[in-house]
């Protein structure tokens, strides 16, 4: 028995008509559905992260001897693990005043620090060769000055942040993180007033401590992006394909 053979107009290669999977339109002419394409693409999500989601009993800053986590030192889980993590970026944030004397007034801007997702080097007071390697994700600018002659004083204002018109924070990952499940989110000042042999001058401030937010809470809104091996959006129409020749 003899089989049916079709050739394209195009290669004029022959196809055994039980292997060439044809579907007809209602008037008989010859369609096809378009296929889906695998693609390695991005995909970004925004999360969340309020410092009162935090377990005080848990991941407890030990300065000065604390028996509960402070907002400026804590953990949260996140709601799903983000795998292949290739850039956090630093969206928004409300940073209310430390409930005790507010915001040094002598420190133009904070530093936020996420353990394992710092890429920001710091040097050193003194012009110590050293630095400080990876130690801050985000520089956030703080309008709480000295100088002012507001009521109440200045340093107690909340600092709102928004990477719409203030400096844009985002940190890229190469090779990407494997798996992103928790953020351990730090605030401090940028290292103190140091002596060259590391202690502090006319403050209690430890070098790189958080700082003291006592009943000042905090939120901060992040831009996760990872990597997504998917397939490329794709049409559900059928395409019309060139006549064939039968080959009997």
């Amino acid at each position: 028995m003899l089989e049916r053979i079709a050739t394209s107009r195009l290669g004029r290669t022959k196809i055994p008509l039980r292997k060439n999977k044809m579907n007809y339109d209602r008037n008989g002419v010859l369609v096809r559905t378009s296929q889906p394409v695998r693609e390695l693409r991005t995909v970004k999500r925004t999360i969340l992260i309020d410092s009162r989601d935090r377990d005080p009993t848990k991941y407890i800053k030990v300065n000065s001897g604390a028996s509960a986590s402070d907002p400026g030192d804590y953990v949260v889980y996140l709601p799903r693990p983000f795998e292949n993590v290739v850039s956090v970026r630093l969206k928004s944030a409300i940073i209310a005043a430390p409930s005790a004397a507010g915001f040094t007034s002598t420190e133009n801007y904070i530093l936020l620090s996420i353990e394992g997702l710092d890429k920001i080097d710091e040097t050193a007071p003194y012009a110590n060769r050293s630095g400080f390697v990876d130690n801050s994700f985000a520089r956030i600018a703080n309008p709480n000055l000295s100088g002012q002659t507001l009521t109440p004083a200045a340093n107690t204002y909340t600092i709102f942040y928004n990477d719409n018109v203030d400096e844009e924070n985002i940190v890229r990952y190469t090779p990407p993180i494997s798996t992103l499940d928790r953020m351990h989110v730090t605030l401090k000042y940028h290292l103190g007033n140091a002596n060259p042999d590391g202690s502090t001058v006319a403050t209690t401030r430890v070098l790189n401590a958080p700082i003291t937010f006592g009943t000042g809470e905090n939120s901060f809104t992040f831009e996760i992006e990872t990597l997504d091996n998917g397939f490329s959006d794709f049409s559900s129409f059928q395409t019309r394909v060139d006549a064939v020749n039968y080959v009997r």
